[in-house]
């Protein structure tokens, strides 16, 4: 498993990401306070990408809904087997 550590700022991270080769899914709260640009610059790097938004909660789906965060998960999940 890959650990990628990132400083803060967007030419920062971005910079860790390109080329990153491995499927990623990014699970979003609909009302999360985190600018969603900042989700769409990151889906737009990623070449394997998911995206899936929660409506109804916020920067924790995992905690705010954990049901319909594992649905989304292991739905995504077994695609891979």
């Amino acid at each position: 498993m890959a650990v990628i550590e990132v400083a803060h700022g967007p030419s920062l991270w971005a910079a860790s990401i390109d080329g990153l080769a491995v499927p990623v899914l990014i699970v979003q709260g609909a009302a999360d306070s985190r600018p969603v640009a900042a989700c769409d610059e990151l889906s737009e790097r990623l070449p394997t990408v998911a995206r899936a938004i929660i409506e109804g909660v916020g920067h924790f789906p995992w905690v705010e809904r954990p049901n319909e965060f594992r649905q989304v998960v292991g739905g995504w999940l077994a695609q891979f087997g």
